[in-house]
């Protein structure tokens, strides 16, 4: 039940503007916010989804092929004496097709189970968050699923993504701006993905392992890679743990070295230390071709 408060009339506006279908969303780490200038740069968006920095690196930009309105009717419940009385508004929730392949869906496994803030972008060039403040702005929080699944008969629906937002108040403050760009060229700064996989085991011996990098979806290698493009995001071993020597052997295989303590004593990670690989294909400052992450286990 909501607080009672002195309702006053605030009239109505001379535009008739409805929302257009949500486009695709803006997946941001839980917490982030915007000031009203910076939520509507496309630099703000660039770094956030291609910058070479993987700690600046932080967005995730899906492209909607179609979508579907999921919220449940507001509970309305009849008294005994026959009087109407709204007992709970849900949640939103919204159901997105990803327009994509089924190696791209397969990565959004990855944010399962994680809290994150949804920015949406509309088909009429519009982008909505909510605002939390003088001139503060964040996406809504949600959770995301995936269902990988027999195909449809639909085959545009191949890919759905289920989003549960969290906060029906955080809709009730929308903040519904239109920047100078469209979605269509944020989706321009997106790397293209490529798949990493390991091609061997990870040597507790002599910390290499054979990598394999192709462009997703095909069986196209990814050619010229250099030592700054594979990464270790995360390890259990002794800090700081590093690939140190990468040698391209041809059509997208690499053998590559990882060390441990870096700058001190390096060596090979022991059986049972694990690394996060990440291949990130860095032009400039930005990154062109980015790849999921990949757990080796030294053996």
């Amino acid at each position: 039940m909501s607080n009672c408060a002195t309702p006053y009339p605030a009239g109505l506006g001379a535009c008739k503007a409805f929302l257009s279908k949500v486009d695709g969303i803006a997946i941001t780490p839980k917490g982030t916010t915007f000031t009203d200038a910076t939520f509507i740069l496309n630099t703000t968006w660039k770094t956030a989804v291609s910058s070479s920095t993987p700690a600046n690196r932080t967005t995730e930009l899906l492209e909607f092929i179609a979508t579907e309105n999921t919220s449940e009717a507001v509970s309305i419940t009849t008294t005994n004496l026959g009087k109407k009385v709204v007992e709970s508004k849900p949640t939103p929730s919204l159901t997105g097709y990803l327009n994509g392949s089924l190696c791209d869906y397969q990565t959004i496994l990855a944010y399962e189970g994680q809290k994150v803030d949804i920015v949406l972008f509309l088909q009429d060039g519009k982008q909505m968050g909510t605002r939390t403040g003088y001139s503060t702005i964040k996406g809504f929080r949600a959770t995301i699923a995936v269902n990988p699944s027999i195909p449809v008969d639909e085959s545009s629906k191949s890919f759905p993504v289920y989003i549960f937002f969290e906060d029906q108040k955080e809709f009730e403050s929308i903040a519904l701006v239109k920047p100078t760009y469209n979605f269509r060229s944020l989706l321009d700064y997106v790397p293209v993905g490529v798949n990493l996989v390991a091609l061997s085991t990870l040597s507790a011996s002599t910390g290499v392992i054979t990598l394999g990098v192709y462009k997703r979806g095909t069986n196209t290698g990814l050619t010229g890679l250099i030592l700054a493009d594979i990464t270790v995001l995360e390890s259990n071993a002794t800090a700081p743990v590093a690939t140190t020597i990468v040698v391209e052997v041809g059509q997208g295989v690499y053998t590559v070295t990882i060390n441990e303590s870096i700058g001190a004593t390096p060596g090979a990670l022991e059986a049972g230390e694990w690394a996060l690989l990440q291949v990130a294909k860095i032009v400039t400052a930005d990154v062109t071709y980015l790849s999921n992450t990949l757990l080796v286990t030294a053996e």
